[in-house]
Parts: structure tokens; sequence; C-alpha cells
């Protein structure tokens, strides 16, 4: 169930955790998504367990205006928010990024404002180029 909400993107084995994050903080800027936090969720499950643990980064996004329309439609969405990109490595090295599905999400809403709609669907559509 944790996993059919998601959309998991596979990475190149050529392509390294610093590049992904450099890259992910770069085109979220050009998109104008502002990087509230990030949360390296692997240094906390070391520090707690005393044992190694692969990479697993949380990001967190914001683009203000379409959060707004969200909240104002349904405050239960600050559940949902902020967009959140997780960058982890499985247990066999392979990288991927992780994101909610934000077309499950908006599925069953009724009586939004069909251009808020589409603008959260550019987010997505944004995040997961």
């Amino acid at each position: 169930m944790a996993s059919a909400m998601l959309i998991k993107i596979p990475l190149e084995p050529t392509i390294t955790i610093k590049q992904t994050v450099t890259s992910l903080k770069k085109y979220a800027e050009q998109l104008n998504l502002k990087l509230l936090a990030s949360y390296p969720l692997h240094r906390e499950l070391e520090a707690a367990t005393g044992k190694p643990y692969r990479f697993m980064e949380i990001f967190q996004f914001c683009e203000a205006q379409v959060t707004t329309a969200l909240l104002d439609y349904n405050p239960d969405f600050a559940f949902h928010l902020p967009y959140r990109i997780i960058l982890y490595q499985d247990a066999h090295d392979q990288l991927w990024l992780v994101t909610l599905n934000l077309n499950l999400l908006l599925h069953g809403t009724q009586g939004m404002d069909p251009q808020v709609k589409i603008k959260v669907l550019k987010i997505q559509d944004n995040i997961l180029k």
C-alpha cells in the first residue's frame, strides 16, 4: 500500500548521489520550487542505531501560490505538503527518486478549480523531469 501512491524512478548506475542532489536543487530553483528543507534520514538512523545505513534523504519543496490554492480548497491537503522527493539507495545499491503521485491525490476532489488541478499536475510533471 505504501508504494501504491508513489512514483518511483530508478537512476542510471553512473549517476552519483552528489550529482543527483545538485541537479535536483538547481532544477527546482529554475521551476520556482523553493527548497524548504532537506532531511538526511540515513544519518538519523545511523545515530540512533550506531550502525551504518544506506543513503536516504528527504527534500521538501513548496510553490506558494499553488499551495495556498490547495489549502484554501481543503486544509487537509497540508498533510501531503510540502511536495516531497526522496532520494534513497536500496539494498542492491540502486538509487531511486520517489514522490507522491499527485494524480491519485487529486482524483477524488470535487469542486476544485480546474486551473488549480492543472497547476498541481504541472508541478508533478516538472518534478518528474
